[in-house]
């Protein structure tokens, strides 16, 4: 299961087909590729505030570990990214990944995470 609109997608091309009044509204295959790739990209962000948040006693070096899977799949998906993917979509996760890559920074000066490995 990919997601919602995914899952459904003949269906839903099917549909906005035969009613004229949606036809403007209908996706093509590019849109419906950057629905998927965005799709997976939330669900990255989802599985890492999902483990970060159902943890009883969160401790900050599985934070950090959870924190640089979601920074290693963001890279992983910049670098698997087709040549024809909206341009608009690569710049959205560049952004997403610089803006992971300053919080990573900071917490790797952050003396909080090294005081633990210390005793």
């Amino acid at each position: 299961m990919l997601g919602h609109a995914l899952d459904h997608h003949e269906v839903i091309d099917s549909f906005v087909a035969k009613n004229r009044e949606l036809c403007a509204f209908e996706l093509s295959t590019a849109n419906w590729d950057a629905v998927t790739l965005v799709t997976k990209w939330l669900k990255s962000f989802w599985s890492a505030t999902t483990q970060m948040s159902t943890t009883k006693c969160s401790m900050l070096s599985s934070t950090h570990t959870i924190f640089r899977g979601l920074q290693d799949d963001l890279h992983n998906s910049l670098a698997d990214l087709p040549d024809n993917a909206l341009a608009k979509l690569k710049i959205s996760l560049m952004k997403a990944h610089w803006k992971l890559s300053d919080y990573y920074t900071k917490l790797d000066e952050s003396p909080y995470y090294i005081w633990p490995s210390c005793e």
